[in-house]
């Protein structure tokens, strides 16, 4: 069997293979249009996490960290295209503490950066989580995640942590670090408003344009 050529393709040059969970569901056909990409990989879901089985309305995903993109990607036609890492926060509301959950994260990112030319990792929108109440968190926990017992003290240290750790793993591995703004937030701390899509991606394709011409069908792993 022959390898994987290391050159990229005149598809993978212009592929965007995302990493995430809701927001990243949602957003997925915006970045789509918006990047010009004439191929879409992705990892997502509502409710994913990134090293653990979850649930959402009954449908069980396995981890990011040991689904099929990996394989998929490793018999594609090489390397290119943009990588995100996105929806990094997930993992908090499960009940994990900040090292177990940045080193399946890091794992990711450090295989998807052998896949792609440029890697982009966002952060947590602090700023919108830092808003949050006694009241709103008890609502979002319940809703998003009957089973969370962890605290709204621990949760936004947790966040803060959290983020401060991923701004030094993307310096570490060449990648693009965005900020998320509270701006893009409203009553939900933690999905962009639909408004805001625009801005979002923006702000994570860079100085990408989109080219006339069908946007391709993303494939969801």
């Amino acid at each position: 069997m022959t390898a994987p050529s290391s050159e990229p393709s005149a598809s993978s040059a212009h592929r965007l293979v995302a990493l995430g969970a809701s927001n990243l569901t949602r957003l997925l056909p915006a970045l789509t249009r918006a990047g010009g990409f004439t191929e879409v990989r992705a990892a997502c879901g509502y409710g994913r996490s990134y090293g653990a089985p979850s649930w959402f309305l009954l449908r069980r995903r396995g981890g990011i960290d040991t689904c099929g993109l990996w394989n998929d990607l490793t018999a594609g036609p090489g390397r290119g295209g943009l990588g995100l890492v996105t929806d990094v926060g997930n993992d908090i509301l499960y009940g994990f503490d900040v090292p177990w959950i940045l080193a399946r994260v890091r794992s990711c990112a450090e295989r998807l950066r052998a896949h792609c030319d440029e890697l982009v990792v966002t952060g947590l929108p602090l700023d919108s989580i830092a808003k949050v109440g006694r009241l709103r968190w008890l609502l979002l926990r319940t809703v998003l995640v009957p089973g969370c017992r962890i605290g709204l003290a621990e949760a936004k240290r947790r966040a803060r942590q959290l983020d401060e750790e991923l701004r030094a793993m993307a310096d570490g591995l060449g990648a693009r670090f965005v900020e998320l703004p509270g701006t893009w937030y409203g009553v939900d701390p933690i999905h962009v408003v639909r408004r805001r899509f625009p801005e979002y991606c923006t702000a994570v394709l860079g100085g990408r344009s989109a080219p006339a011409g069908p946007a391709p069908v993303p494939r969801q792993f």
